[in-house]
């Protein structure tokens, strides 16, 4: 799985940045979130999609400098849904059984934690 990302919005004002993790195998189509009422992807005011599954707001609590290069690309590459983004790939494997029959039988069972 390769893990793709890119920024989408910033806040100076939080000290934070929106961004959108896909795959090479997971467009950002696929993980479309909101939608206008014709079912097309409702866009940003920029043109791009609206909202992905796997946005995320990431704080960055370095203040001076703030990371920049490499470092900033790992501060990104340690908050990637990888566990997430592997699970969406095997789903659209055909082959891949969703059926979830162990859990199917459990719905509207109370437990206690």
């Amino acid at each position: 799985m390769n893990i793709k990302y890119k920024i989408i919005e910033v806040y100076p004002e939080q000290h934070s940045f929106v961004v959108r993790y896909y795959t090479d195998k997971i467009a950002e189509e696929h993980l479309c979130r909101q939608f206008n009422e014709d079912g097309s992807p409702l866009l940003s005011p920029s043109g791009g999609i609206a909202r992905c599954t796997y946005d995320l707001n990431i704080s960055i609590y370095d203040t001076f400098p703030a990371p920049t290069g490499a470092e900033l690309h790992t501060k990104i590459m340690l908050h990637a849904p990888t566990a997430a983004l592997g699970m969406e790939e095997a789903l659209i494997d055909p082959l891949v059984d969703t059926s979830l029959p162990g859990i199917s039988g459990l719905i509207g069972i109370e437990y206690l934690a």
